[in-house]
């Protein structure tokens, strides 16, 4: 198993997009997954590999028997999606010893699922200098302490007023 899709992973070094991402199903568009469970691509398989997945995927009881290509051999129970019931991926429960990083692992068809990236895209993030804007927004102790200090200001008006 790669850690990064040759392909994904260039366009996205390309683009600098380090953003979390949601990982949906095609046919409904239901977030099935995201970038914080995301393991890795199984290229030759064709699928994108999670340990976790959402509530959304249902994993069927019946364990099937890979009879070709590389997974040959290998048991697995299928996962569908409880909104549009199509079958979306596998989860392996014994595999060929080359497999043995995607056993017990969510692997979701690569031509069944798609990506959201969160965040600013590259243009927009590019129009505004966020690390500058970062720098002069006050922090939440420094509200906090300027509020308190404006607080006792106040006070102290009034109470020289009432005096």
């Amino acid at each position: 198993m790669t850690s990064v899709n040759e392909e994904q992973g260039k366009e996205a070094e390309a683009e600098g997009v380090s953003n979390p991402y949601v990982t949906f199903c095609k046919g409904c568009r239901i977030i099935i997954a995201d970038s914080f469970t995301f393991l890795g691509f199984e290229d030759n398989l064709k699928m994108a590999i999670f340990y976790d997945k959402s509530d959304e995927i249902l994993c069927g009881d019946e364990l099937n028997l890979a009879k070709d290509g590389i997974d040959s051999g290998s048991t697995f129970k299928l996962l569908t999606c409880s909104v549009c019931k199509i079958e979306i991926g596998r989860i392996y429960n014994s595999t060929p010893q080359a497999l043995d990083t995607i056993r017990d692992c969510y692997a979701f068809y690569n031509d069944m699922i798609d990506h959201y990236i969160l965040g600013p895209s590259p243009e927009a993030a590019s129009k505004y200098r966020y690390r500058e804007q970062i720098m002069d927004t006050p922090t939440a102790h420094g509200l906090l302490v300027h509020t308190r200090k404006g607080l006792r200001h106040n006070t102290l008006y009034v109470n020289c007023m009432s005096v």
